[in-house]
């Protein structure tokens, strides 16, 4: 069973209202076109058989002799002939008496008993002269019953076909309903945390896409469940590592267990511990901004180049040969200050800490040129470089390529995530390129310049 509230009993119904509609309303026009045709054909077959006997009778030589010829051709052919002299007074009969004549032609009438005949009466005319008309009857149930026979044959087609239409509809919304009831299980298995739901896919159909968008769903929020657990993880473990060290700092100086240079020395701890914790926790809050669609693009105007010149400043003590290629010419920018200071900051300073182990060797080459309507920033160092496998995972949040997290080189692994997350809400690019481990790597920064 099935509610006219459901689809499938909407599908239904529309379908068996149009085979009403549309094929019943054909099967009784047909039906009146047929009866039509049936009572024309005869009548006009009837007329041709009252004129052909007119033309015999015509051609007889006297009156005493027609009577006998309309009776042989009674018995032998009709049901009722009647001859009519020339003022329409009926002259000649056998059987009941249809002793009225209506006109030539052909009609429907009634005999005095009631029964209806078909009728069809044609002028007798001898030697130019018409001397009365000759009147072919037959009873019009034998028609009547012809056309019912028609009738009862259209209606055993209409009922067929609207029973195989009906069976076909039923089958069509099967197909239909069932993918869709599928779906809707799966789905709730899915809104339940079950997320290995997947949709089984056999047909070539729009229902088909959207099973494949179900299933796209599906791993994008398992991969976004995923990696929010790992964000929650990493960003614990990120927090968690600072306030240890501060936590065993403060109890060394609480308990007074340490010498003076050895509580400086926790002191200055404890505050690179708490800048990096507010490092930490910007960067999670900017994150955080980006994933709610809150990040703006600002409207500044901004010379790239003085502002990479600015960053490069804070750097001024590195034992690293650091060259820098900015044009005469202001490169303008328009951008929010902090949101360029972070991207061309980020991709500077991992620059600088996986080459720092090189001390005086390592060189890092920093240019800055416009292409096209475009600026780019390149940043190329021969510092540790980067496997081709972890390659594609850059930009990934708290993805490093040391995955034991070792401090060796201090990072949470958020800065490039910023620098992607940052780049696509001002439409502009980012290309890491690396040969491999210990062979240096070159990032490409590109933003559309606004002029």
């Amino acid at each position: 069973m099935f509610a006219l509230s459901s689809l499938r009993g909407r599908l239904i119904a529309l379908n068996l209202g149009l085979i009403l509609l549309g094929l019943g309303g054909l099967t009784v026009w047909a039906g009146w076109q047929i009866a039509a045709a049936t009572w024309s054909d005869f009548g006009n077959t009837l007329h041709i058989r009252a004129l052909n006997l007119a033309g015999e009778l015509s051609e007889t030589e006297t009156a005493a002799t027609r009577p006998l010829l309309v009776r042989s051709a009674q018995q032998i052919e009709y049901s009722r002939i009647t001859l009519f002299d020339e003022n329409g007074r009926p002259t000649a009969d056998a059987g009941e008496r249809l002793t009225t004549l209506i006109a030539a032609g052909t009609y429907a009438r009634h005999s005095e008993n009631g029964q209806e005949w078909m009728s069809a009466a044609a002028e007798v005319v001898h030697d130019n002269t018409p001397i009365g008309y000759v009147q072919i009857s037959v009873p019009a149930h034998e028609l009547r019953e012809t056309i019912w026979e028609r009738w009862q044959q259209l209606g055993t087609a209409f009922a067929t076909v609207s029973l195989i239409g009906l069976v076909l509809t039923w089958w069509l919304s099967r197909s239909l309903i069932r993918p869709l009831a599928t779906l809707r299980t799966h789905a709730l298995q899915l809104a339940g945390g079950d997320l290995t739901q997947r949709v089984p896919v056999f047909r070539t159909d729009e229902i088909e896409a959207v099973g494949i968008a179900f299933n796209t769903m599906a791993d994008q929020v398992d991969t976004m469940l995923a990696e929010q657990r790992a964000f929650a993880s990493n960003a614990s473990h990120e927090l968690r590592t600072p306030l240890t060290t501060m936590r065993l700092r403060t109890e060394a100086l609480r308990t007074g267990t340490v010498d003076e240079d050895t509580a400086a020395q926790y002191i200055t701890d404890i505050d690179d511990e708490m800048q990096r914790m507010t490092r930490l926790v910007d960067d999670l809050l900017l994150l955080s901004r980006i994933d709610a669609n809150n990040l703006q693009a600002g409207n500044d105007q901004i010379d790239a180049g003085r502002l990479v010149a600015v960053i490069l400043r804070a750097y001024g003590d590195t034992p690293l040969h650091i060259t820098c290629d900015l044009p005469d010419e202001p490169l303008t920018l328009t951008a929010n200050p902090s949101h360029l200071r972070v991207v061309f900051g980020n991709v500077i300073d991992n620059a600088i800490k996986y080459t720092a182990h090189k001390g005086a060797a390592g060189q890092i080459a920093i240019s800055l040129t416009q292409i096209g309507r475009d600026v780019q920033l390149t940043v190329s160092d021969n510092g540790q470089g980067i496997a081709p496998a972890d390659i594609p995972q850059i930009g990934r949040r708290f993805y490093r390529t040391d995955k034991a997290h070792t401090r060796t080189v201090q990072g949470t692994g958020l800065g490039l995530a910023l620098v992607r997350s940052i780049l696509d809400v001002y439409g502009g690019q980012f290309e890491i390129v690396s040969a491999g481990i210990g062979r240096g790597t070159t990032v490409y920064i590109r933003l559309p310049r606004t002029t």
